[in-house]
């Protein structure tokens, strides 16, 4: 964990993460038919758990600091008292440098993000937000707030699909909005729909003001999932609903080989060709697959307080809309 603790305090807090990371459910059909697991080699089985268990993240090893530094046992020895100090205050540093670096990667990539969305989506991208706000048609919702708008495509999707009277887009790239802006400007629809700087995890409106609160492809880029999905509810008027549209890791296997061949190598080297940030599609990967994706992303939605969450597979899975409702 850090070179700065002492054996004990690795070993307590190692354990603990290497636990959390195995908390999962067994799919029912090897409870139904033991011999789909017990009858494989170690190897085998090894992998399969591997593929069960949740992806440790920085977020997770904190979680356990902090659980450990509140513990009987901090004091064990007077070296971790420091060290654990030093590993909180380095944890708010490296969150304010997460916010920092994901604003600079989409001030860089702005000019070239949308005609990207579409190459690398084969123009999927569309279909996907139009089947995430149809979520909202029965709701009829009259004010929207649109988080980590970009460059307002979502929140334009939502104008053209609803009957909506105003939708507020929030998303902490200038640049970003600056283009949203002048689409916005062209389609003549910006007095239906307004633009703003904003950080997701500290939304500038009083609770329950809107009907309805949406975001695609921004929720991994949160730097406190939890927190981000909590001010999105905040801001939502009780019975309003939120809908999340989020890319994710497909699991039919052939299919599955495909896309990471795609993500993980095509996709990179067309966005270092194409933009001005190499690493910008590098990132989009590498996040896909750390992100809590179907039922685990739904246990977030559960524990900001959310209700009749559900969520919907789109494109063999490539990604996913979720809804729920406060």
């Amino acid at each position: 964990v850090d070179e700065r603790f002492t054996g004990r305090a690795v070993k307590n807090i190692t354990d603990a993460i290497k636990v959390r990371a195995m908390d999962f459910e067994l799919p029912d059909e090897w409870m139904e038919n033991t011999d789909l697991f017990l009858g494989k080699d170690y190897e085998t089985k090894k992998n399969m758990i591997g593929d069960l268990s949740r992806p440790i993240t920085v977020e997770m090893v904190m979680q356990e600091i902090n659980r450990y530094a509140d513990s009987e046992f901090r004091y064990a020895d007077k070296s971790d008292e420091a060290a654990i100090d030093n590993m909180v205050r380095d944890f708010g540093r490296q969150e304010e440098a997460k916010r920092t670096q994901v604003e600079s990667m989409f001030n860089k990539i702005a000019p070239f993000y949308d005609f990207l969305n579409k190459l690398l989506s084969l123009g999927v991208d569309k279909r996907w937000r139009r089947k995430a706000i149809m979520k909202l048609k029965d709701l009829d919702p009259k004010k929207i707030l649109d988080v980590a708008t970009g460059t307002g495509d979502l929140a334009i999707a939502a104008d053209k699909l609803l009957d909506v009277e105003h939708i507020t887009g929030v998303d902490i790239s200038d640049e970003m909005l600056a283009i949203g802006r002048k689409k916005l400007i062209k389609k003549q629809i910006d007095s239906r729909i307004e633009l703003f700087n904003g950080d997701s995890e500290n939304l500038p409106f009083d609770d329950n003001t809107f009907d309805a609160s949406i975001v695609a492809f921004g929720v991994r880029n949160f730097q406190n999932l939890e927190k981000g999905l909590a001010e999105m509810r905040r801001v939502t008027k009780e019975g309003g609903k939120m809908v999340i549209l989020e890319f994710t890791k497909p699991t039919f296997i052939p299919f599955k080989i495909g896309f990471n061949l795609y993500f993980k190598y095509i996709l990179p080297t067309i966005g270092r060709l194409t933009s001005k940030d190499p690493k910008a599609y590098k990132y989009l990967y590498e996040s896909v697959q750390a992100f809590p994706d179907y039922d685990k992303f739904v246990k977030h939605m559960e524990n900001i307080g959310l209700k009749n969450n559900e969520w919907q597979k789109l494109s063999m899975g490539i990604c996913a809309v979720y809804t729920g409702t406060k």
